[in-house]
């Protein structure tokens, strides 16, 4: 009979946004979407680049509880009226008993493009024969993932690197919440052609046993592998690199829990503020900038979905709350995450945010993550505890990307320093750059970083692709500092054109300001996005 452990039961008064954890119960009350078996899942990323092969993960976890055997995968094409086999292994009656198992099987997709949907079979045996599609959840649809195969490649500039900026990995693992390995992700972004992505799995977690997480391990063993792990994959694979952090729950001005995102330091800092391990202790250790403070001179800090406002009962029973005014304007702290895969809650909340920082002066870089806990194409969480499921397309890996220009040879050492200079865009898809050359001087200054200049020439360079749609708008964004406007000029640009290179004179420069760009494509439907951060003017 599966228990809960007094503490555990603490989670489960809060109407979180839990992911699907099937075995956990409060006081061992009935439940919709409970079962005697362990969870088995399938995922595959949202897009694939041409001449890609398609990653399926096949994923098995908790089945220590409840030990299968693995007889068959199989992944279809399908649509309305037919099933065209892809991909079929036969496992042989493979007994799994391991709290993680997985596989990542590579589908030959070279005759496929367009949208596509994706039927995964998993046959598997606990005594008798059973059979899925795509999951083995009670409460979910079961229905087929829809696959982007791009027939062009993801829009690029030289010197440019694109990645996830906030994700969780296997680490991240405790009675409600789970990531992917790092191998997985790594599969993922190269079938996404993203450059690299940054592992920041939650404090409270990183502290626990291996083996256990209800118990603390003042050894740390969790942060220590992963970055003996992120290391050792760096060293063998080049073309993915990953950044490894923590996401701190930490204390805001008002002494509630918000989190923040640390890259690149080894000293780790212990956060359960809101971790709900124990019950009524929700005070935070540590004050967000007393962590600033103490960071190594390696490290870079951002603050996580600063502006997301928790839930009225987390707010009472977990101390969360988000980041003030005052925190934000922190001294020493790199940037802040205000794109976390929502575009909406970004447009209407977070850009109006971060230029109302920029126009008081701080020089604040924006970056973008989606906090993905291993999802590729959608996500499975639990609605309301014991009754309710539910699945859709957001959280998902690289959805929301940074784009970081990095100086020379493609390496964690030019990801860090191009992050730290600012030297940073963010986007669903097209990209746009910047450079201003003073009248006075022939030298170029890049996003991040500053300039004496009273004019000079704003060199522009934007690309898209047919996937991404066609140039709709550029504009020019001037900010004045000392009148604390933002003034937009509109680029002229001939429709029909996935790239474009242009000039524009800029004179009387705001003493202090800034420039930057705002790029937004079309296709059909959709519109997607490009921010840049900022030329400055001192």
């Amino acid at each position: 009979m599966i228990t809960v452990e007094p503490d555990t039961v603490w989670f489960y008064l809060i109407p979180l946004l839990l992911y699907a954890e099937i075995h956990h119960r409060i006081w061992n009350l009935w439940s919709r979407y409970h079962k005697r078996e362990p969870e088995i899942f399938a995922d595959m990323p949202h897009r694939v680049g041409p001449g890609a092969k398609l990653p399926v993960l096949v994923c098995i976890k908790d089945a220590n509880r409840y030990p299968i055997s693995l007889e068959n995968v199989a992944v279809h094409v399908v649509d309305r009226e037919h099933r065209t086999l892809l991909l079929q292994k036969p496992y042989a009656s493979l007994g799994i008993s391991a709290p993680l198992w997985y596989e990542i099987l590579l589908c030959d997709i070279s005759h496929l493009t367009g949208r596509i949907k994706i039927d995964v079979t998993i046959i598997y045996a606990d005594g008798r024969q059973k059979s899925c599609h795509n999951d083995n959840y009670k409460l979910t649809s079961h229905e087929p993932f829809e696959v982007f195969i791009d027939p062009q490649p993801r829009p690029r500039l030289n010197g440019w690197a694109f990645g996830d900026m906030h994700t969780h990995s296997h680490l991240t693992n405790d009675q409600v919440e789970f990531g992917a390995p790092f191998d997985v992700s790594c599969a993922m972004s190269r079938a996404l052609e993203l450059d690299f992505f940054a592992v920041a799995d939650h404090s409270y977690d990183l502290d626990d046993r291996p083996d256990d997480y209800l118990i603390n391990d003042p050894d740390i063993p969790k942060w220590r592998w992963l970055w003996d792990e992120t290391g050792r994959m760096n060293n063998a694979h080049k073309d993915v690199v990953i950044i490894a952090g923590e996401e701190l729950s930490v204390g805001n001005t008002k002494n509630r829990n918000v989190h923040q995102l640390i890259f690149n330091n080894r000293t780790f800092f212990a956060g359960s503020g809101d971790s709900a391990e124990k019950w009524f202790h929700t005070r935070p250790q540590h004050k967000i900038v007393d962590v600033v403070a103490r960071l190594e001179s390696t490290a870079l800090s951002f603050a996580a979905h600063p502006i997301i406002d928790p839930p009225f009962v987390q707010k009472l029973l977990l101390r969360r709350g988000k980041w003030t005014d005052r925190d934000l304007r922190c001294a020493g702290l790199h940037g802040c995450q205000f794109w976390n895969g929502d575009k909406d809650h970004f447009l209407k909340i977070g850009l109006p945010k971060w230029i109302e920082l920029l126009l008081h002066g701080h020089k604040i870089i924006l970056i973008a993550g989606t906090d993905a806990h291993g999802n590729f194409n959608r996500y499975r969480q639990i609605g309301t505890p014991h009754l309710s499921m539910r699945e859709g397309g957001g959280e998902i890996f690289g959805a929301a990307m940074t784009g970081v220009h990095v100086e020379g040879e493609f390496c964690l050492e030019g990801l860090l320093a191009g992050l730290r200079s600012g030297r940073v865009i963010v986007t669903d898809g097209p990209i746009a750059a910047l450079s201003f050359a003073s009248s006075a001087s022939a030298e170029r200054k890049m996003i991040g970083e500053s300039v004496r200049a009273h004019s000079g020439e704003i060199h522009m360079d934007v690309c898209s692709s047919p996937s991404y749609g066609e140039i709709c708008g550029l504009a020019l964004i001037i900010g004045d500092i000392g009148r604390k406007k933002e003034t937009r000029r509109q680029i002229d640009c001939p429709s029909g054109l996935f790239s474009l290179a242009k000039k524009a004179v800029l004179e009387n420069c705001p003493q202090p300001g800034y420039v930057r760009l705002e790029l937004c494509t079309h296709l059909k439907k959709q519109t997607f996005h490009c921010f840049t951060n900022p030329v400055y003017f001192d």
